[in-house]
């Protein structure tokens, strides 16, 4: 196979289409003759828009049949589909050109959620990814992530942190948020851990994180800065590389300071490290109780424990963190 005009497909969300990023740079690495465009849904759009390697980006606004008009036109050699969904097959169904496609381990993922049995890869998401390539006789590269902070946006940061009075040489970055509850810290074990460490903390996250954030401003004595649900994604990736090191939950975040090449500690709950979404290629501390019948307990997360006592996070106690990262020298 040799396509003169590639079409990438990845329609959402923020984490899952900055791990595409290596697969984009290695394919225009590999071919670099070829045009390469991506299909992302309209509100993701700027994780890509100083994406050297990509040159055209389309935009999916759930208008079918007008978004295959506007793509037909481009007259593409080859799909990559990196989603696999209802949605991103009947794209390549009314395309009808040739298409290589994702396999997104649902049946494994299955199969350990609900009956304990693990067959999963051991390949990170971004070398499964990659293996879309071999057909075109391309290989992943092993440079990371992509995402480049705006200098708009680097300022922006300095800005807030210097008007929120903030130590920009030593203070923790904290995402409190997370797409489902499961995969979320209790709001007093953030606060226990806060206090515990004495260390001043920017909160960040986005509107549905202001009432955890607006708990622990009532009750902190450590300086902090909440800037919950008033930054955009480059402005908090502004934040998180100004900081000591990141703790975050399972979330686009994590992944957006990993391509940023900033240590995180990733608080895990219902999901694992083992369904390949870790930071990839960047410092990190896996923090999780292991050894629970009941987790993972789904491959996303749920708004409520399944089984009512909530031990993935509940066990996951403040005094245990910091003794983790202490031990591992983040503190």
């Amino acid at each position: 196979m040799n396509p003169n005009k590639i079409l990438i497909i990845r329609l959402s969300s923020i984490g899952d289409i900055i791990l595409t990023t290596p697969v984009v740079r290695s394919l225009k690495k590999g071919l670099p003759d070829s045009e390469i465009h991506f299909l992302v849904k309209e509100e993701y759009k700027d994780l890509l828009t100083d994406n050297q390697w990509i040159d055209k980006i389309h935009t999916w606004n759930n208008q079918l049949f007008k978004t295959i008009s506007e793509l037909k036109k481009e007259h593409f050699d080859l799909v990559i589909d990196l989603h696999k969904n209802l949605r991103t097959f009947r794209i390549k169904t009314f395309l009808g050109v040739n298409a290589l496609t994702f396999d997104k381990q649902n049946i494994p993922k299955f199969l350990l959620t609900k009956f304990g049995i693990n067959r999963l890869s051991t390949k990170h998401i971004v070398e499964r990814y990659a293996e879309v390539l071999k057909p075109l006789n391309v290989s992943l590269d092993q440079e990371g992530l992509d995402f480049i902070v705006k200098k708009e946006d680097s300022i922006r940061a300095e800005k807030l942190l210097s008007e929120g009075f903030i130590n920009q040489d030593k203070f923790i970055a904290i995402v409190l948020g997370a797409q489902h509850f499961t995969k979320r810290w209790l709001q007093e074990y953030h606060y226990l851990f806060i206090e515990k460490t004495g260390i001043p903390v920017v909160l960040l996250g986005g509107k549905d994180t202001c009432e955890t954030a607006h708990y622990l401003a009532m009750n902190l004595t450590i300086p902090f800065l909440d800037l919950t649900g008033k930054c955009s994604i480059g402005v908090s990736a502004g934040i998180m590389k100004k900081s000591l090191f990141v703790l975050t939950h399972d979330t686009g975040l994590m992944h957006i300071a990993a391509a940023l090449k900033i240590p995180q500690a990733v608080l895990w709950g219902n999901t694992i490290p083992e369904f390949g979404m870790y930071p990839y290629r960047s410092e990190y501390i896996n923090l999780e109780i292991q050894g629970l019948n009941c987790r993972p307990c789904s491959k996303i997360g749920y708004n409520a424990c399944p089984q009512k006592h909530f031990n993935c996070m509940k066990l996951l106690t403040p005094q245990f963190v910091f003794k983790e990262l202490k031990d591992k020298q983040y503190l």
